[in-house]
């Protein structure tokens, strides 16, 4: 079974989609077949990956039950990654699910019923919301990631992020862990960054990747190039902090620490 993984922070701009974007990267250049599936209706990923939406679209095949699922995937430049883009009626989920029984479950029913190709990982990019899209795939996912930044704001979010997790599982998907907290856009140079992220580290000790993502104008460059930085730029150190992060992932999705 391959782990399902939710890139989940209900706050805009604090870095899931790049995430999502180069943790999949690594672990496609470890020789490890991923699925990212964009359930943000912007589709920055989608974008970034250079993919537009076939027929049917997600929103259609989630709307319907999931028959045709397997057919969204599309092949990427990337060696190993794969992608199920997002499209712009994704942000009619809301309503179109809303008198739909089990809606909460659509996602999680694609996955099991109707996906009929391997991946050792399936990255879920969530929207910065914690509506049906979000829930649809805590409920579907085996773990979630929280990517943070070192702002106030995204600090305050962290809390009712893992609060919606904790009650996701409690209520629906038993098995949902947090896998990790991610600290991302991080100025090593300012004192700010410094403390915010020993405060974060502090507050929620092992749960913190020892792996943080510095700020960088890499990442833009590599989003501009439409590759993760491990294919754009592998030999910066930028891109040894994804693998480090990446490893971490694959050891705690292992059971490790």
């Amino acid at each position: 079974m391959p782990r399902i993984i939710a890139i989940v922070n209900r706050k805009g701009g604090s870095g899931k989609t790049v995430t999502a974007f180069n943790l999949a990267g690594a672990l496609a250049e470890a020789n490890l077949p991923v699925l990212v599936i964009d359930l943000d209706p912007q589709g920055s990923l989608t974008k970034g990956l250079d993919i537009t939406p076939g027929n049917p679209t997600l929103s259609e095949v989630l709307i319907r039950g999931g028959e045709g699922f397997s057919d969204l995937i599309q092949v990427t430049h990337i060696p190993n990654l794969y992608i199920i883009p997002a499209d712009g009626d994704l942000n009619g989920i809301e309503t179109g699910l809303r008198e739909v029984p089990g809606r909460e479950l659509r996602l999680r029913r694609c996955l099991s019923k109707f996906m009929t190709r391997h991946f050792d990982y399936i990255i879920l990019d969530c929207p910065p919301s914690l509506g049906s899209l979000t829930v649809n795939a805590l409920v579907a996912a085996s773990d979630a990631i929280i990517p943070v930044d070192c702002g106030s704001y995204g600090r305050d979010a962290l809390g009712s992020t893992i609060s919606t997790i904790d009650f996701t599982r409690e209520e629906i998907n038993f098995n949902l862990r947090v896998l990790g907290v991610l600290v991302c856009n991080v100025n090593s140079r300012t004192t700010y960054d410094q403390m915010a992220e020993a405060s974060i580290r502090q507050q929620f000790g092992p749960l913190v990747f020892t792996a943080s993502i510095p700020t960088s104008i890499r990442v833009d460059e590599a989003a501009e190039a439409r590759k993760p930085v491990v294919f754009y730029d592998g030999r910066s150190s930028l891109a040894d902090k994804y693998r480090e992060f990446a490893r971490e992932v694959i050891a705690r999705c292992q059971g490790g620490t």
